[in-house]
Protein backbone atom coordinates (compact mmCIF):
# COMPACT_ATOMS: atom_id res chain seq x y z
CA UNK A 1 0.00 0.00 0.00
CA UNK A 2 2.88 2.66 0.98
CA UNK A 3 5.01 0.77 -1.74
CA UNK A 4 2.12 1.96 -4.09
CA UNK A 5 1.91 5.38 -2.60
CA UNK A 6 5.26 6.34 -2.79
CA UNK A 7 5.60 5.74 -6.38
CA UNK A 8 2.50 7.52 -7.22
CA UNK A 9 4.63 10.63 -5.21
CA UNK A 10 7.70 10.31 -7.16
CA UNK A 11 5.84 10.24 -10.50
CA UNK A 12 3.98 13.56 -9.30
CA UNK A 13 7.16 14.87 -8.35
CA UNK A 14 8.69 13.93 -12.13
CA UNK A 15 5.89 15.34 -13.74
CA UNK A 16 6.56 18.99 -11.49
CA UNK A 17 10.28 18.46 -12.95
CA UNK A 18 9.52 18.15 -16.19
CA UNK A 19 7.41 21.32 -16.39
CA UNK A 20 9.30 23.37 -14.40
CA UNK A 21 12.35 22.12 -16.80
CA UNK A 22 9.91 23.24 -19.84
CA UNK A 23 8.91 26.69 -18.84
CA UNK A 24 5.62 25.14 -19.24
CA UNK A 25 3.14 26.77 -16.37
CA UNK A 26 0.06 24.74 -16.47
CA UNK A 27 -3.79 25.34 -15.67
CA UNK A 28 -6.13 23.20 -14.37
CA UNK A 29 -4.10 20.03 -14.78
CA UNK A 30 -1.74 21.44 -11.90
CA UNK A 31 -3.98 20.30 -8.98
CA UNK A 32 -3.91 16.67 -9.85
CA UNK A 33 0.13 17.06 -9.57
CA UNK A 34 -0.11 19.44 -7.02
CA UNK A 35 -2.39 17.39 -4.69
CA UNK A 36 -0.01 14.25 -5.14
CA UNK A 37 3.29 16.09 -4.38
CA UNK A 38 1.89 17.66 -1.42
CA UNK A 39 2.68 14.26 -0.24
CA UNK A 40 -1.22 14.11 1.76
CA UNK A 41 -2.14 11.09 -0.08
CA UNK A 42 0.97 9.00 0.80
CA UNK A 43 1.19 10.55 4.57
CA UNK A 44 -2.36 8.72 5.91
CA UNK A 45 -0.79 5.79 5.08
CA UNK A 46 2.00 6.24 7.45
CA UNK A 47 0.11 7.95 10.25
CA UNK A 48 -1.79 4.84 10.17
CA UNK A 49 0.63 2.75 10.36
CA UNK A 50 1.54 3.39 13.78
CA UNK A 51 -2.26 3.80 14.71
CA UNK A 52 -4.00 1.40 17.00
CA UNK A 53 -7.48 1.88 15.79
CA UNK A 54 -6.26 1.73 11.79
CA UNK A 55 -7.77 -1.19 9.46
CA UNK A 56 -7.20 -2.56 6.24
CA UNK A 57 -10.13 -0.59 5.17
CA UNK A 58 -8.99 3.18 6.53
CA UNK A 59 -6.04 2.21 4.18
CA UNK A 60 -7.88 1.59 1.32
CA UNK A 61 -10.02 4.72 2.13
CA UNK A 62 -7.45 6.87 2.47
CA UNK A 63 -5.58 5.66 -0.72
CA UNK A 64 -8.70 6.58 -3.10
CA UNK A 65 -8.14 9.73 -1.85
CA UNK A 66 -11.28 11.35 -0.43
CA UNK A 67 -12.43 14.64 -0.44
CA UNK A 68 -11.22 15.25 3.23
CA UNK A 69 -7.57 13.90 1.95
CA UNK A 70 -7.33 15.95 -0.82
CA UNK A 71 -8.91 19.28 1.25
CA UNK A 72 -5.90 18.41 3.56
CA UNK A 73 -3.31 18.34 0.54
CA UNK A 74 -4.69 21.11 -1.17
CA UNK A 75 -4.19 23.24 2.22
CA UNK A 76 -0.74 22.15 2.60
CA UNK A 77 0.12 22.68 -0.93
CA UNK A 78 -1.11 26.58 -1.27
CA UNK A 79 0.37 27.57 2.09
CA UNK A 80 3.37 25.62 1.56
CA UNK A 81 3.99 27.50 -2.42
CA UNK A 82 3.23 30.65 -0.89
CA UNK A 83 6.07 30.05 2.11
CA UNK A 84 8.44 28.52 0.08
CA UNK A 85 8.19 30.17 -3.58
CA UNK A 86 11.03 32.22 -4.59
CA UNK A 87 11.94 34.98 -7.42
CA UNK A 88 13.94 32.28 -9.23
CA UNK A 89 10.99 29.68 -9.49
CA UNK A 90 9.08 32.32 -10.88
CA UNK A 91 8.83 30.17 -14.09
CA UNK A 92 7.56 27.26 -12.24
CA UNK A 93 3.90 25.48 -11.79
CA UNK A 94 2.83 26.47 -8.41
CA UNK A 95 -0.68 25.77 -7.19
CA UNK A 96 -1.32 29.51 -6.23
CA UNK A 97 0.18 31.16 -10.29
CA UNK A 98 -2.33 28.61 -11.96
CA UNK A 99 -5.38 29.94 -10.41
CA UNK A 100 -4.79 33.22 -10.51
CA UNK A 101 -3.85 33.01 -13.56
CA UNK A 102 -7.20 31.17 -14.48
CA UNK A 103 -8.99 33.25 -12.53
CA UNK A 104 -7.98 36.46 -12.92
CA UNK A 105 -7.32 37.26 -9.28
CA UNK A 106 -4.23 38.51 -7.14
CA UNK A 107 -2.23 35.76 -5.42
CA UNK A 108 -3.90 36.58 -1.97
CA UNK A 109 -7.60 36.32 -3.69
CA UNK A 110 -6.80 33.11 -4.86
CA UNK A 111 -4.88 31.98 -1.52
CA UNK A 112 -8.11 33.15 0.52
CA UNK A 113 -10.57 31.37 -1.98
CA UNK A 114 -8.64 28.31 -2.02
CA UNK A 115 -7.86 27.84 1.42
CA UNK A 116 -11.52 28.66 2.53
CA UNK A 117 -12.59 26.55 -0.20
CA UNK A 118 -10.54 23.28 1.48
CA UNK A 119 -11.65 23.74 4.98
CA UNK A 120 -15.19 23.91 3.66
CA UNK A 121 -15.25 20.68 2.38
CA UNK A 122 -13.08 19.19 5.36
CA UNK A 123 -15.94 20.45 7.51
CA UNK A 124 -18.34 19.18 5.46
CA UNK A 125 -16.87 15.89 4.70
CA UNK A 126 -16.45 15.55 8.61
CA UNK A 127 -20.28 16.01 9.25
CA UNK A 128 -20.52 13.42 6.44
CA UNK A 129 -17.97 10.98 7.93
CA UNK A 130 -19.35 11.45 11.32
CA UNK A 131 -23.08 10.36 10.28
CA UNK A 132 -22.10 7.46 8.24
CA UNK A 133 -18.62 6.70 8.33
CA UNK A 134 -17.62 3.28 9.97
CA UNK A 135 -14.13 4.51 10.36
CA UNK A 136 -12.63 5.06 13.68
CA UNK A 137 -12.71 8.60 14.98
CA UNK A 138 -8.43 8.97 15.48
CA UNK A 139 -8.26 7.90 11.62
CA UNK A 140 -10.09 10.53 10.34
CA UNK A 141 -8.92 12.98 12.74
CA UNK A 142 -5.58 11.68 11.72
CA UNK A 143 -6.01 13.54 8.32
CA UNK A 144 -7.72 16.95 9.98
CA UNK A 145 -5.08 17.31 11.84
CA UNK A 146 -2.40 17.64 9.44
CA UNK A 147 -4.53 20.10 8.12
CA UNK A 148 -4.38 22.00 11.03
CA UNK A 149 -1.26 21.58 11.54
CA UNK A 150 -0.15 23.00 7.99
CA UNK A 151 -2.28 25.91 8.91
CA UNK A 152 -0.70 27.07 11.60
CA UNK A 153 2.83 26.31 10.96
CA UNK A 154 2.42 27.96 7.47
CA UNK A 155 0.96 31.04 7.86
CA UNK A 156 1.39 34.86 6.48
CA UNK A 157 4.16 34.06 4.74
CA UNK A 158 6.04 32.56 7.16
CA UNK A 159 7.16 28.83 8.10
CA UNK A 160 7.04 28.28 11.91
CA UNK A 161 8.33 24.44 11.04
CA UNK A 162 12.07 26.26 10.21
CA UNK A 163 11.18 29.57 12.77
CA UNK A 164 9.36 28.19 15.87
CA UNK A 165 9.99 31.58 17.84
CA UNK A 166 6.44 32.58 15.53
CA UNK A 167 4.16 30.45 17.27
CA UNK A 168 5.87 30.72 20.60
CA UNK A 169 2.71 32.62 21.80
CA UNK A 170 0.30 30.44 20.15
CA UNK A 171 1.99 27.47 22.30
CA UNK A 172 2.44 29.05 25.13
CA UNK A 173 -1.14 30.12 24.92
CA UNK A 174 -2.49 26.27 24.28
CA UNK A 175 -0.39 24.69 27.17
CA UNK A 176 1.42 27.16 29.14
CA UNK A 177 -1.38 30.57 29.43
CA UNK A 178 -4.40 28.60 28.41
CA UNK A 179 -7.44 31.06 28.99
CA UNK A 180 -9.48 30.57 32.06
CA UNK A 181 -12.96 29.74 31.70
Amino acid sequence: MSAYEFKKLVRAYLVDAKWINEGYVPTVEYMDVAITTAGCTFFPTLYYAGLEEATEDAFQWACIVPKIVEASAIITRLLDDSVYEKPEQLHSAKAIRCYMKEMNITEEEALQNQVENAWKDINEELVLLGQNSKLPKPVIKCIVNHARAVDIYIRNDTDAYIYPHIIEGTISSLFIDPMRI
